[in-house]
């Protein structure tokens, strides 16, 4: 958990030739992914790219969301791997992060990468 809500690029006042976006659990609704990737797509690096790295439980809330979301990605020229995430220990760990039966969820990790206009 991180008490930043927003920050904007311009803010940071530095010249970062890439895009790194962090996000966790937005795949819920698969009629919304190709805004979602269009979304993510806008907020890299226009010139360089970038990636965005999504955490995501391994178990899907809404089957076929995460299938749509990689279609909207390629669709638009992204490449995506999906990977999984090491097994943590259940120490500092939210309610939130537990399954129903009290084992700690399994997580994915979603690598989407965009290429800039100034990539090969």
């Amino acid at each position: 958990n991180s008490p930043i809500k927003n920050i904007c690029y311009r803010d940071l006042h530095c010249d970062n030739q890439n895009t790194l976006l962090l996000a966790s659990d937005i795949l819920y609704e698969p009629s919304s992914m190709n805004s979602l990737a269009t979304k993510l797509q806008s907020l890299l690096h226009p010139n360089n790219g970038g990636y965005a790295l999504i955490a995501d439980p391994l178990k899907e809330r809404t089957i076929g969301c995460r299938d749509s979301f990689v279609k909207s990605v390629k669709n638009k020229g992204g490449e995506v791997a999906i990977l999984d995430m090491p097994k943590l220990e259940n120490t500092g760990v939210l309610e939130s992060d537990m399954d129903i039966d009290g084992s700690l969820a399994k997580t994915v990790l979603i690598v989407v990468h965009f290429k800039g206009t100034n990539s090969e």
